[in-house]
C-alpha cells in the first residue's frame, strides 16, 4: 500500500464517522489502525501519513505529551471536500471510460454524496485494475506526490 492509499483510507474511514453518529469527535489512531486496511501496514509509515494529513489541514489530531505524532484524529472541513472531489473524479474519469454503463449508473446517479463516495469506493475495491489506471494518479495529484 502506498502513501495515498494509507492517507486516503484514513480520510475515508473518518469521512465515515463524520457523516456517522461520530460527527464532531476525535478518534483513536489505533482503532482507526485495526478497523482498516492499514492493520498490516507499518506503523511507522501510517504514522508519518497521519502527520501529513494533519499538516496539510486534512485532519485535526491530538498529540499527547511526548508522541511524535496525533493519537486521536478527526477529519476537517477540508479533508471532507478532498474525499468527495477524490470521489467526483473517479465517478468522471468511470463515466468517460466504462464500455458497460449500466454498471456504473447507479454510482453516477446517486444524488446521495456520502452514498456516492461508498460506491465509488466498493467499486474501487472490486476493480484492482481500475484503481491502478485511473484513481492511483487521482490521489497522487490530491493527497501528494506530484501530478502524475
Amino acid at each position: 500500500m502506498n502513501h495515498q492509499e494509507i492517507r486516503f483510507s484514513i480520510l475515508h474511514y473518518l469521512y465515515n464517522k463524520h457523516y456517522g453518529k461520530e460527527l464532531g469527535h476525535h478518534h483513536n489512531v489505533e482503532d482507526i489502525i485495526t478497523k482498516t486496511r492499514l492493520k498490516n501496514i507499518d506503523r511507522d509509515l501510517i504514522y508519518g501519513d497521519i502527520v501529513y494529513l494533519k499538516d496539510k489541514g486534512l485532519v485535526d489530531g491530538v498529540i499527547s505529551i511526548g508522541d511524535t505524532y496525533p493519537t486521536h484524529i478527526m477529519i476537517t472541513a477540508y479533508g471532507i471536500d478532498v474525499v468527495d472531489n477524490i470521489s467526483n473524479e473517479i465517478v468522471q474519469n468511470l463515466k468517460n471510460s466504462i464500455e458497460n454503463q449500466q454498471e456504473i449508473n447507479p454510482i453516477i446517479n446517486e444524488s446521495n454524496q456520502k452514498t456516492k463516495t461508498e460506491k465509488v469506493w466498493e467499486y474501487v475495491k472490486a476493480n484492482p485494475a481500475f484503481f491502478t489506471s485511473y484513481v492511483e494518479k487521482i490521489l497522487r495529484i490530491c493527497l501528494g506526490s506530484g501530478s502524475g
